[in-house]
């Protein structure tokens, strides 16, 4: 993992113009030491429509009927993109006709990466369907593999196909928005390029699932409406290559590289391997985006991309067993993933952001 953070910080800081500090070392260590695989959050809840001679029962669990969402709710998707369970309840208050718990949740995040379509702050993703021209010609050894192992791999390649299917839609509006914001045609270019990119790695993807699953499979039509904007100024342009981009794309690299590192089925790695070097270009070509944006918006960009990178949280997952059989096919554990990403957060993605966003060189 050393290796894959020095040389993707390495080809980042160039991107951004940075070059002439890569030698610049930032020591972070090596171990992700100090993560204990799972995490826990405080969430208030109120139930309502208690009769008023009604007592507060001490264990909600015997009045969720009455509460405003069922409770699992609580737990997923508030601060987290991922779910979480219900470890403890307490009781706070009641106001009138409302009783008031706290719920602990405790759970895991699901690990980003890449750069599918975003509509109201989620993927649009393709559903899977029959079909066989959405593939290359990958093929997996499957001969050893339990069933329980093969719907694994099925489900796991085919949802990493439907977002890089979603990528190509993406690469093509970062294109539309930079050719209306006068961008220069190397940006252009590296962004039609990229939805290309985007295309092989989606039929990759679809060969892989298809051959886990036993038969051809691959995306329906694309939901994309019509109203998919576009960024129309130079901050909301920066905003989103830096969420979309610069973090995600980052990512997908990263753990790219270490599921490659640990893959030992050769077409697998074949793919990743592909993966890795484009999704590390689609990264820079984000960082390259930011600094043209930096040089034509100045103060006003510099302060919303300070907020961005000033959110970046370390992604968590539970820690279980994890069959070595998926490994070899390119899927780590949860923990692991998320492990991996969080690394890449540290040792990659602040001390780049920091870089760019500095305005001397001595800050640098």
């Amino acid at each position: 993992m050393h290796a894959i953070t020095h040389s993707l910080r390495r080809r980042l800081l160039g991107a951004a113009g940075l070059a002439a500090l890569t030698g610049c070392r930032w020591d972070f260590g090596d171990d992700c030491s100090g993560w204990d695989g799972s995490y826990s959050y405080a969430v208030p809840v109120v139930a309502a429509l208690l009769d008023e001679a009604d007592d507060c029962p001490e264990n909600p669990y015997y009045a969720w009927d009455r509460f405003e969402a069922p409770p699992d709710a609580y737990c997923d998707g508030l601060d987290t993109a991922g779910a979480g369970d219900i470890v403890d309840v307490r009781f706070v208050a009641r106001a009138g006709v409302e009783c008031s718990y706290e719920l602990t949740c405790e759970g895991y995040e699901e690990c980003p990466g890449g750069r599918p379509l975003q509509r109201d702050g989620a993927s649009v993703l393709a559903t899977a369907m029959p079909r066989a021209d959405w593939q290359t010609e990958r093929a997996p050894s499957i001969a050893e593999l339990s069933d329980e192992e093969r719907t694994v791999l099925r489900e796991y390649w085919f949802r990493a196909g439907t977002e890089e299917h979603s990528s190509i839609a993406a690469f093509h509006r970062v294109a539309l928005e930079l050719l209306s914001l006068g961008a220069p045609a190397d940006l252009v270019e590296r962004a039609t390029r990229a939805a290309q990119d985007e295309s092989g790695h989606a039929r990759d993807a679809f060969a892989l699932a298809s051959a886990y699953a036993g038969t051809a499979i691959g995306p329906s039509a694309l939901g994309l409406g019509t109203d998919v904007s576009l960024a129309t100024d130079l901050v909301a342009l920066a905003v989103s290559t830096a969420r979309e981009g610069a973090i995600n794309e980052c990512l997908a690299a990263y753990l790219a590289a270490e599921r490659l590192r640990r893959a030992t089925d050769p077409a697998v790695r074949a793919v990743l391997a592909r993966v890795v070097e484009e999704e590390t270009q689609h990264a820079e070509l984000a960082w390259a985006t930011l600094r043209w944006c930096l040089a034509q918006g100045g103060s006003t960009v510099r302060d919303a991309l300070r907020e961005v990178f000033a959110t970046m949280t370390l992604p968590r997952a539970e820690a279980r067993p994890w069959p070595a059989a998926l490994e070899a096919h390119g899927v780590l554990s949860p923990a692991d993933e998320c492990a991996c990403l969080s690394a890449c957060i540290e040792r990659v993605l602040r001390p780049v952001a920091a870089s760019l966003l500095a305005q001397t060189r001595e800050e640098r």
